[in-house]
């Protein structure tokens, strides 16, 4: 990603980390769930108020973290 890119992200969601990782920036949250491989998936998510909530599961569904950003989510768009 490129300067460009993040400039009015607020959540980036990345791959190719060791293990789950949240990391605050200011107003951005960086989020990696970590590989699959060790154990964990990731799941954003609107609560019923409308704020974000970042999440990580074992594959069989068990709840590891729960974390709700602050702020309302007002837009989201996905790109790959």
């Amino acid at each position: 990603l490129d300067e460009d890119d993040i400039a009015n992200a607020n959540i980036i969601v990345y791959g190719h980390a060791e293990g789950p990782l949240l990391k605050r920036f200011g107003p951005r949250a960086f989020f990696t769930p970590g590989p699959l491989a060790r154990g964990t998936v990731g799941l954003l998510e609107l609560d019923g108020d409308g704020h974000v909530v970042i999440a990580t599961y074992t594959p069989a569904g068990e709840a590891l973290t729960r974390e709700q950003l602050q702020g309302r989510a007002t837009k989201l768009t996905v790109s790959g």
